[in-house]
């Protein structure tokens, strides 16, 4: 990811600063990366509040973390030695 590239969310708008150097194909990386960086942060509370009630509803495991990812191939996976869920970053777009 490009040095010095910074993204904010205010008032529900995603702004992203980019240095001037980078060529568009840098560009349209860095934009990907960082609007995908703010949307996860954005909605990771009430993410995780879901994760724990389906959980608390039909499980009931010890979860130490929930992380988003950005996955090819699988919606989300789960370590039972660490006790982590990873979910697919694509799910934030599902109904």
């Amino acid at each position: 990811m490009a040095k010095n590239a910074r993204v904010c969310l205010r008032n529900g708008n995603v702004f992203v600063t980019l240095p001037q150097a980078l060529d568009e194909k840098s560009k349209e990386h860095a934009v990907s990366v960082l609007c995908r960086k703010v949307m996860s942060k954005a909605v990771m509370p009430s993410l995780v509040e879901k994760v724990y009630a389906l959980n608390r509803a039909h499980f009931n495991f010890d979860i130490g973390k929930v992380s988003i990812r950005q996955a090819s191939s699988i919606w989300g996976s789960c370590n039972p030695k660490t006790k982590r869920i990873n979910l697919n970053f694509t799910l934030l777009f599902a109904p």
